[in-house]
């Protein structure tokens, strides 16, 4: 998981799910409920870019933030997914082998090329 995304996942996503909760409770009282909405509507968008950013860490499309909609329901989805990360990140960080001190170097592949012409001893 790319720690970065993650970390701006949580800053978005958090706040976003409690004005959710906070919009809903608003939006009970008929003297509030216009404000409720716009203060759930507020927490949704929030929601989605942190479910976006949130995908991103786990190496998805970012467009799996439209999970957002479903509030709860979407962030669980999203932690159900596997970590697309992970494999690339082994790939990337797993070096060559090292060969003993004293080994000959390893052929050179390769090149695809016509072979050399032989030099004239004249």
């Amino acid at each position: 998981m790319i720690a970065r995304y993650n970390n701006i996942s949580l800053a978005l996503g958090a706040p976003g799910i409690i004005l959710q909760i906070a919009g809903y409770v608003m939006a009970q009282n008929p003297a509030q409920q216009q404000v409720g909405f716009l203060v759930q509507l507020g927490g949704t968008a929030l929601l989605i870019a942190g479910l976006a950013m949130y995908a991103k860490a786990k190496g998805r499309s970012p467009a799996w933030g439209l999970m957002g909609f479903l509030s709860l329901i979407g962030l669980i989805v999203l932690a159900c997914l596997k970590d697309e990360t992970v494999n690339a990140r082994r790939e990337y960080e797993t070096p060559p082998p090292v060969p003993p001190f004293g080994a000959p170097p390893p052929p050179l592949p390769p090149s695809g090329g016509p072979p050399p012409l032989p030099k004239d001893r004249g």
